[in-house]
């Protein structure tokens, strides 16, 4: 019951990050095409299509598969609640509520088992407020980069117990599923951030070997554990890299996201004007990287108290727990600087992370977590009531000094009829993001470009009837002449099947959409999303991962009820 009630006041405290959602209409940021993503996954799960790779209307209106690529997780929450009556605006709304309101109870949950109910309130609201995060919610738009933010305190909960496990037993479960779940979530909301989770993980085992308390359980362990959750988020991750080559997103890396033109001047972390522009070379940034002055402050302040405790040879779990995460925030703090450029340069795949700045999730995490350590220190050392006046009087004046952020550049008044016209969703928005459109698609440069018709013929002259026309199936009759070919209007992707009366055809890719050869004559012709072989797999694996985890769970949970 005590713990639902902070939880309440958890919430309650973290209410003006999303106060913002309760206008009327919606508001503007870099990244304006969530509502349209919210509805077309929406649409997909009211056709019970799952796992959602492809949607119909984006990719200028040729259909491409983004939720093959793009991280799913928080569409299937916003399209979730489109598809039980919520219309896309509302939905949208309500996906951005969740996924804000997660990292202030995550990180509670993190912080309490280190620092006690008041250090974790501390530490929960600095989180929540954490100037970065506004940044990503009403500057950036960065839905999948907010959804991983609130995953992160529960990844890093269960690397932390595993430090403190002295043998195997039914308690290691616990910090076994924070991990493989975390990862999963983490994984599914924004690939991006796994990556960097596991560039971390070198100095992570390299700092907690030394403080384990079982050194081969807690690395033995956490590798079997991250294993398990690469393996039941392979439905997505598997074909995400393997299948990019079919896209045009390494469009998306070098030019102006070049890695070496992202890297954070050292004064931006203290100060800087708030912006809603964009990230260029140099200093002078349309957005802020500040930390906030009272964060820095409180980081200060626990690395003070941790001196004391090294002073006192009085090193508790608490006091090993902010050992690693200082070690891991210096590493953080370095791969956001250019001092860190040899780094980025010799790690595959690092380019793929675009901008260095992104470590600032995980600067925030890491900062967020200290300054619970500076509540839990002035609690033992000088007294509880202390301790919760110190509480109060900072989280007051972090909600004074950073609620104003949690604002967006400005609002409209759109309904939701704007979001899910046609013209808008498949030609306005599609312009915003087509990375995830064939390689050689011949992008259409106005609206009249965009195709009205599914299919037609390419030269020759006949009669096409549509009997069904569904995202994911297609089915014409048709009547021609003479031999020739049958234009698709869909985008290539080796999902897609044709099958002429039965008969599997090949499909031919052209730079707008496809073509199906056919004979004179009536015939039928069928086009299919299936699997590809890396989907199977990636299924595949997920199933199977998910299947020895709930077998896990109940050996040893009537293990634990024998002993």
């Amino acid at each position: 019951m005590k713990t639902i009630i902070t939880l309440f006041f958890v919430v309650s405290l973290s209410i003006f990050t999303i106060t913002p959602l309760f206008n009327k209409g919606f508001f503007e940021f870099h990244d304006n095409t969530q509502v349209v993503r919210v509805y077309e996954m929406g649409k997909m799960l009211m056709e019970k299509v799952f796992p959602v790779r492809w949607v119909p209307d984006l990719g200028y209106g040729y259909g491409y598969p983004i939720f093959n690529f793009y991280g799913p997780l928080p569409y299937y929450v916003g399209g979730g609640f489109s598809s039980i009556g919520f219309d896309a605006l509302a939905s949208t709304k309500l996906m951005f509520g969740v996924g804000i309101l997660l990292s202030a109870i995550t990180m509670f949950f993190f912080a309490r088992k280190f620092f006690g109910e008041t250090g974790a309130l501390l530490s929960s609201v600095i989180y929540a407020y954490f100037p970065y995060h506004a940044v990503n919610i009403y500057v950036r738009g960065a839905v999948g980069e907010f959804f991983a933010y609130a995953f992160l305190p529960l990844l890093f909960l269960g690397l932390y117990q595993l430090l403190d496990v002295k043998k195997l037993n039914g308690y290691l479960l616990q910090p076994v599923l924070l991990i493989v779940f975390s990862f999963f979530l983490i994984a599914t909301s924004h690939n991006l951030s796994i990556f960097m989770v596991l560039v971390l993980l070198l100095p992570l085992l390299l700092t907690g070997i030394i403080f384990a308390k079982s050194r081969k359980i807690f690395v033995y362990v956490s590798g079997i554990s991250l294993l398990c959750g690469f393996l039941l988020s392979s439905f997505y991750i598997i074909p995400a890299f393997l299948e990019m080559g079919y896209t045009n997103v390494s469009s998306q890396v070098g030019g102006g996201a070049d890695f070496r033109d992202h890297f954070v001047c050292l004064g931006q972390f203290w100060d800087g004007m708030w912006g809603y522009g964009g990230s260029i070379a140099g200093c002078d940034d349309g957005l802020s990287f500040k930390l906030g002055k009272l964060n820095v402050l409180l980081l200060i302040l626990s690395l003070i108290f941790l001196g004391f405790s090294f002073y006192r040879k009085k090193l508790k779990t608490p006091e090993k727990m902010v050992i690693v995460s200082f070690v891991l925030l210096i590493v953080c703090f370095l791969l956001t600087l250019s001092v860190s450029e040899l780094i980025w340069v010799n790690i595959p795949y690092m380019d793929y992370i675009q901008y260095p700045w992104r470590f600032i999730n995980f600067i925030a995490l890491f900062m967020s977590f200290l300054s619970g350590f500076c509540i839990y220190f002035i609690k033992e050392r000088v007294g509880t009531k202390v301790a919760y006046i110190a509480l109060m009087v900072i989280a007051f004046f972090i909600l004074i000094g950073n609620q104003k952020l949690f604002l967006p550049q400005s609002f409209n008044s759109n309904s939701v009829s704007f979001y899910t016209e046609r013209e808008y969703v498949s030609f306005t928005v599609s312009k915003i993001s087509d990375e995830y459109m064939p390689r050689g698609f011949g992008i259409p440069q106005n609206y009249s470009e965009v195709p009205s018709d599914i299919a037609e013929f390419e030269n020759e002259k006949g009669n096409i009837s549509i009997e069904i026309n569904k995202p994911y199936y297609l089915k014409i009759n048709y009547e021609i002449s003479a031999d020739g070919f049958l234009h698709i209007n869909r985008a290539f992707f080796p999902s897609w099947r044709a099958y002429i009366n039965g008969i599997e055809a090949p499909i031919y890719p052209v730079k707008n959409g496809m073509n199906v050869s056919i004979t004179r004559g009536v015939g039928l012709l069928e086009l299919k999303f299936k699997n590809t072989p890396v989907q199977t797999i990636g299924n595949t694996l997920t199933i199977i991962a998910f299947l020895a985890l709930f077998a896990v769970i109940i050996i040893v949970s009537r293990a634990k009820k024998r002993k």
